[in-house]
């Protein structure tokens, strides 16, 4: 009943046209425009990464929404903003569900809280609400849009954030409205949206992100088991959210060669080559261009793991060993896997085609992720199982950053 009421008075191109509203004694039903479309969460998951212009559009949408809400006679907070009340239609964002809105001069009379975990505000523990609760509702969108995860205070890393996306204002404002203190976050959604403004205006980047290297080392415990595939995997994701990215061939093996040979489209610019938006180098070329221009991230294939490169990979921040896991590829992944299963900074990659029961009964290193067969790395087709493999891959950096 309380969302029928609220719905009654609303009318904003962000929230679908409601034709009429029915009641009778037991329901009501509400009759509103039918729209075709995917959840803001469906959407940014399929699509792996969205770019920072996307961002500040979505959010400048929910931030005039919001505004129109607060501006009400009778304020209205919506209090439940999450990514799957939001559906994507032709580009522009509808706001669906409102269950939880309710007029905040009536909020204390609740006895109940709607709300979903990771995206309701602290202060709703303590039963306390007002407009600033829905400024924290926005930073939380902000930060599922950026990083495709949940936000969790005690597990975000700034740094990973930072990295992800460079805008150093844009990173600013969301931690503002993330502030566990409703005072300390923008107090209205007109002076967020007015700081939006100027993050959309100019693109400011923190002169520290373009001296930020992270190098992730990626070899294989023998040849063949996926280390090139899995590298330009990560590689091309990593190129999508941040542009300073580049894949070097870090073994003796000639893939860079058969790559430029055999793929179309190859771009040939400035000593680097492109593939459908990858900058990759032979490790000498990079060696020599190291001093003039720094990269956010190297994703280094070092081929092979042997006694002779084991010491440059592990002296790597960042490190992923892919296993083979086929029966006569078992017993040299075992010796990998025992020899460095108490070095906690390796990342283990079970090159899987047929899933877990495969090593059913074998006890596995705690760092060990299992890999989904994956036909071509430059195929479109590979988004769903893709997204497995770099859920796996951006925790284990965010934990190491």
């Amino acid at each position: 009943m309380k969302e029928v009421h609220i719905l009654k008075s609303l009318k904003h191109s962000n929230i679908p046209i409601i034709y009429d509203i029915e009641e009778d004694d037991n329901y009501s039903y509400i009759i509103e425009e039918y729209l075709k479309g995917e959840s803001l969460k469906a959407y940014r998951m399929r699509l792996l990464y969205l770019d920072e212009r996307r961002i500040v559009e979505f959010i400048s949408q929910i931030c005039d929404l919001f505004q129109y809400l607060h501006a009400q006679n009778s304020k209205i907070l919506y209090l439940d903003l999450k990514p799957d009340n939001i559906l994507v239609y032709e580009g522009n964002l509808k706001l669906l569900d409102f269950g939880a809105a309710v007029y905040e001069r009536e909020y204390k009379d609740l006895n109940y809280e709607v709300a979903t975990a990771g995206y309701m505000a602290p202060e709703r523990f303590r039963h306390q609400a007002d407009e600033r609760s829905d400024i924290y509702s926005i930073g939380c969108l902000l930060y599922f849009l950026i990083t495709g995860t949940l936000y969790q205070p005690s597990c975000v890393s700034k740094k990973w954030t930072w990295v992800l996306i460079r805008n150093r204002r844009l990173c600013k404002l969301m931690e503002q409205c993330l502030n566990a203190a409703p005072s300390k976050r923008f107090q209205s959604v007109e002076e967020l949206k007015g700081c939006l403004c100027k993050v959309s205006g100019k693109r400011e980047y923190e002169k520290k992100s373009v001296v930020m290297s992270y190098c992730i080392a990626v070899a294989g415990s023998e040849r063949r088991v996926g280390v090139t595939h899995i590298s330009l995997l990560l590689a091309d994701y990593l190129s999508k959210v941040n542009k300073g990215c580049i894949y070097v061939e870090w073994n003796e093996g000639d893939c860079l060669e058969q790559i430029c040979s055999f793929c179309p489209g190859v771009e040939e610019r400035g000593g680097y080559y492109f593939v459908n938006g990858i900058r990759i180098q032979k490790k000498e070329q990079w060696i020599a261009n190291q001093e003039k221009e720094r990269f956010c991230f190297c994703i280094k294939d070092y081929g092979m793991l042997t006694e002779q490169n084991q010491e440059g990979f592990l002296n790597e921040t960042y490190k992923m060993l892919v296993v083979g896991t086929k029966p006569w590829e078992w017993k040299k992944s075992m010796f990998w896997m025992d020899k460095l299963c108490d070095c906690d900074s390796v990342l283990f990659l079970l090159n899987l085609i047929e899933g877990k029961e495969k090593v059913k009964g074998t006890i596995l290193p705690k760092n060990s992720v299992f890999i989904p067969f994956i036909q071509s790395v430059f195929s479109r087709e590979r988004r769903e199982k893709e997204r497995k493999i770099l859920d796996s891959l951006v925790q284990y950096l965010v934990k190491k950053c």
